[in-house]
């Protein structure tokens, strides 16, 4: 029994023949069995392109469909076919049962395509591989599994033993079928593993047929021989697949794998076999297609053509455009395989060659994306092999281009490099020149350029501008913190250096500004390169290390500074809102204080900085922390001797709602002594009526020491106030004061006060002083005043005058005002009604007043003293007939 029977009992193919002939009169009828749908016919016959996807979603429609769709003939036909077989789905047994029927049909026919692929679909089981985790059927048992295979391979066997061209090119049809997916999921197999394909029976005897390496057990499983590991993976001498002769005669078929392939065994096989049997075809074909190749996603692919686009440069007079497409490519096996080929021939090669080829890299990593991996080995070249020509076709012009090129940081690191080969007494460059690679955002190049900063900077001349041009990283200032550089930092103005570093986001950079200012700090041998303001942004910084820095070159070195310490200066300095730098400034201010030139600029500029400090000490808008400091250390301590406010600001701060303010009124206060010329009495009074009492004790001093040049308006100010030690004072002058002090003026002043205590002193006084009073104006001043007890002493007091119908006439609006109050001063309106009808008795013309404001109250005053003022009416009436009244009298 052969090698391929030995396992096929006579029952299984007894077994396979009786179905065969059970079936032979539908399949070989060749007819269809049920038609499409309408809508799929329909789609079939006008050829849509979609008609494949769409036929695949109803596939399972009618099982019948699979051979109608075989049966049609056409190639949109097949490919709906074979897009169905080709789905990673269950067919159902009747589905089956067509599948077979097409099988056995196609190699009836020499239908070679249809019979490879159900084949390969045979052999790979992509239908009856997951029936044990997915719940379904096994369509066939694992005996018709392998039967299905082994009769695939047997009709292959028979046409190579026949010497028949078609075993070729069945075997190429099945073959490029072969995937690296064809494996099932639970199988942890790849493309690249020895054993990924060991599964596939018609696979491994199409390769491995005269295998040492692949074995096959029982003519059903294949296996990897016992031998040893780098035996089982080295390919061996001697031909390996079945029927090598055959495969001999037909080259295109090879290539077509190569081209097609798609199993990385597969194009190993078709290279191997066309490399041993058809060496002359293969010189014999054309640049394009390994051009093709080595554009393909596979690795076997791109390191053939790799191979025999390398053997088709001449070494001696290489084509360096195909070269770059070797070097440039994304393979790193093929990018080395194009730089071992430099390394090997580039000694036979010309200068002028050699320049050539190292002018195609520049230019190819200066203008075209380059793979990362390439760009790593062609640098590596040009730093190698290439390294001379590399020097020589080194520019400023080139080193820009590299550096601005778009591939990765290699290139621009290069870039760098070659300026380290300019000879710039040759090729001359400024600093300008170097910018871009200072400022560079790849750490290497911006090292390159520093060292040649430090090798070249006296033939240029570097500034401020420049540097500032650079702080984006710290690395480039450190450079000028050391030196030979410090010594151009030191001579230009550096202070804006440090201003810019202040300004960045990370923290590093703006700490670098403290070692710049350390570096700057102004002594015997360094110039002053910036003022004290300019520091004001450095003492404001968030970081401790520039604070600090700043604070130290003020603090010490404020001989260099002090011609500037103007009041701009201080007022910034002094309100900057910082716990922390208001205890510095006090620290300086002790530190300086027995330093003349530090007392002599205060002195000068101490008109310019008090008006400033107190506006800010007194308004709202200025922080607590900032009026704190001003008022506690700098007004109430450090410049204490100086402030010089005047009452007025005084007054203003004791009569703040401050308690701070306050307080330092009061102790301004202090400093006035009693008589002072800059002490008027509207000060004094204005200082009564605060609400310190130690202020209004004060000022009651030293009116007492002037209360004799006291008017009566002034006393009658001191006594509106809302303070009783205050009023008490002036009650208590008055009543010890002579005579000549109550004067009329006085009385009616107080007369007219808003305090209820005060009118009521002022009335005692007007009983006190009558004698020296005019009654009938006293009477008329106090009618005019708004208070109902005003109002009512001025009624009783009238009762005790005699009155002319002319002063009654004046009175006629006091009486008005009485009358007319709701609800208030009953007392006053009775001695009112009582009063007029009084006064109208007397004569006919007091009696026509008196009606006159009664008749008014009647119309428009209340309903409750309506008769009273009708009795009076009456009254006045019968006795002056000829009165008009405002009522018809009925007897």
């Amino acid at each position: 029994m052969s090698r391929d029977d030995k396992s096929v009992t006579g029952g299984q193919l007894d077994a396979f023949e009786e179905e065969n002939a059970r079936w032979h009169a539908w399949w070989k009828e060749e007819k269809e069995i049920k038609p499409l749908s309408n809508y799929l016919q329909i789609l079939l016959e006008k050829e849509d392109p979609q008609f494949p996807e769409k036929f695949a979603r109803r596939r399972g429609t009618d099982p019948s469909w699979l051979w109608t769709l075989y049966m049609h003939g056409t190639p949109l036909a097949h490919r709906a076919l074979f897009k169905t077989l080709e789905q990673n789905v269950y067919f159902t047994k009747e589905q089956y049962r067509y599948v077979k029927g097409i099988y056995k049909l196609a190699e009836l026919r020499s239908d070679y395509k249809t019979w490879a692929k159900l084949t390969w679909l045979f052999d790979t089981s992509r239908w009856n591989s997951r029936e044990y985790y997915t719940g379904h059927l096994k369509l066939y048992s694992m005996a018709t599994a392998n039967y299905l295979r082994r009769r695939s391979w047997r009709k292959l066997r028979q046409l190579g033993k026949a010497g028949s061209a078609d075993y070729v090119r069945l075997a190429t049809e099945i073959l490029l079928n072969y995937d690296p997916e064809d494996w099932s999921w639970w199988i942890k197999t790849r493309d690249d593993e020895l054993t990924g394909y060991i599964h596939f029976f018609v696979f491994n005897q199409i390769l491995y047929r005269n295998s040492k390496r692949f074995l096959c057990h029982e003519n059903r499983k294949w296996k990897l021989a016992d031998l040893p590991e780098e035996d089982l993976t080295r390919f061996p001498e001697e031909r390996e697949e079945a029927f090598p002769e055959l495969w001999d005669d037909c080259p295109e078929e090879l290539l077509r794998l190569i081209q097609k392939g798609k199993a990385k065994p597969v194009i190993q096989f078709a290279i191997r076999a066309l490399k041993a049997g058809n060496m002359d075809y293969l010189n014999s074909l054309e640049y394009r297609v390994f051009i093709d190749l080595l554009e393909s996603g596979h690795p076997v692919k791109r390191q053939f053509a790799t191979e025999q686009l390398l053997l088709r440069i001449d070494p001696n007079q290489p084509d360096f455009s195909l070269w770059m497409k070797l070097a440039v490519n994304d393979d790193p096996e093929v990018q080395r395989s194009a730089i071992r080929f430099v390394e090997m021939h580039v000694a036979k090669w010309s200068w002028v060659k050699s320049m050539e080829l190292t002018e195609m890299i520049l230019q190819a990593l200066c203008k075209n994306p380059v793979p990362e991996s390439a760009v790593c080995s062609l640098t590596e070249l040009l730093e190698g092999a290439l390294g001379s020509f590399f020097h020589q076709a080194a520019s400023l012009e080139k080193a820009k281009q590299l550096l601005a090129s778009l591939n990765s940081e290699k290139v621009q690191i290069l870039g760098a490099r070659m300026l380290l080969h300019l000879y710039i007494d040759l090729k001359p460059y400024t600093e300008l020149d170097l910018g871009p690679f200072l400022t560079s955002s790849v750490y290497e190049v911006r090292k390159v350029a520093q060292s040649l900063l430090v090798k070249h900077y006296k033939r240029w001349s570097i500034d401020e501008t420049f540097v500032l041009a650079l702080v984006e990283y710290r690395d480039n200032i450190e450079l000028f913190l050391e030196e030979p550089l410090l010594s151009v930092l030191k001579e230009m103005n550096a202070i804006q250096i440090a201003g810019q570093l202040l300004q960045s986001r990370e923290p590093e950079t703006r700490r670098l500004a403290a070692r710049v200012l350390d570096k700057i700090r102004p002594d015997y041998y360094t110039p002053l390169q910036f003022t004290a303001k300019q520091l004001i942004p450095f003492l404001l910084s968030g970081e401790i290390q520039v604070r600090q820095s700043a604070r130290e070159i003020l603090k010490y070195d404020i001989y260099y500074f002090h011609e500037q310490i103007n009041a701009d200066f201080l007022m910034e300095w002094l309100l900057i809102d910082d716990e922390d730098h208001q205890r510095y400034v006090l620290d300086c201010f002790s530190y300086w204080r027995l330093r003349w030139y530090w007392n002599q600029q205060i002195n000068n500029t101490w008109t310019q900085i008090f008006p400033q400090l107190w506006a800010r000490m007194t308004q709202s808008d200025t922080p607590e922390g900032v009026r704190n400091f001003i008022r506690e250390e700098l007004m109430g301590r450090l410049f204490w001797d100086k402030i010089d406010p005047g009452l007025d600001r005084v007054l203003l701060l004791i009569n703040s709602r401050d308690a701070g303010l306050q307080e330092l009124g009061a102790r301004l206060l202090q400093r006035w002594e009693p008589g002072s010329k800059e002490v008027g009495v509207e000060e004094l009074s204005s200082l009564a009526h605060c609400r310190i009492a130690f202020a209004r004790r004060e000022a009651r001093g030293w009116l007492d020491r002037v209360k004799q040049q006291l008017k009566a308006e002034e006393w009658v100010n001191l006594v509106e106030t809302d303070w009783e030690d205050t009023r008490g004072w002036v009650f208590e002058q008055i009543e010890n004061a002579a005579e000549e002090m109550v004067s009329p003026t006085l009385i009616y002043g107080l007369l007219d006060s808003s305090i209820d205590e005060v009118r009521q002193k002022a009335m005692e006084l007007a009983e006190q002083y009558e004698e020296q009073l005019d009654a009938r104006e006293l009477v008329l001043r106090a009618s005019e005043s708004p208070y109902l007890s005003v109002l009512t002493f001025a009624v009783e007091r009238a009762q005790q005058l005699r009155w002319s119908a002319e002063h009654l006439g004046e009175l006629e609006l006091f009486f008005r005002q009485i009358l007319f109050r709701v609800n208030q001063g009953r007392k006053a309106k009775n001695l009112a009604f009582r009063l007029l009808a009084q006064w109208g008795e007397e004569n006919k013309e007091l009696a026509q007043v008196a009606v006159r404001v009664l008749s008014d109250y009647a119309r428009n005053g209340g309903k409750r003293d309506f008769e009273q003022v009708l009795v009076i009416l009456t009254k006045l009436r019968s006795l002056y007939p000829e009165l008009e009244l405002p009522v018809l009298l009925v007897k």
